[in-house]
């Protein structure tokens, strides 16, 4: 498929395969798929687009489900600001984004600074 230049094709599956391996909780076939859905999302869309803020938040939960919750931590605040800067803070996407961060530094046991966004929403 990349050879073909079908490369948002070929994103499509990665990610809903990665998404299949996950729920099978099979993380070690689906990190590296994913990974690769990501860099080819970021490479049709650009850094900055909602569509890789979304790759972005399926990596990291990914990474939260493996407990690689230092990798999954940054991830997640990238795909945050993404959603904010694109949605603005009254969306549903932006909102989810912040829950998801909140859980996560909840489960890394950063009580203080899941509070503080748990209050924001």
């Amino acid at each position: 498929m990349r050879e073909q230049d079908r490369r948002a094709e070929l994103y499509k599956e990665l990610s809903t395969l990665s998404n299949y391996f996950k729920q099978l909780k099979r993380y070690e076939h689906a990190k590296p798929l994913s990974e690769e859905a990501l860099v080819l999302c970021e490479e049709l869309n650009g850094r900055e687009h909602l569509e890789t803020a979304v790759q972005l938040n399926n990596h990291a939960v990914l990474l939260h489900c493996c407990n690689e919750l230092p990798e999954a931590l940054p991830i997640f605040e990238r795909a945050m600001e993404i959603k904010e800067d694109r949605c603005g803070r009254l969306s549903p996407q932006y909102y989810q984004a912040l829950d998801a961060l909140a859980a996560v530094y909840y489960d890394d046991q950063n009580f203080a600074k899941a509070l503080k966004l748990y209050k924001r929403l």
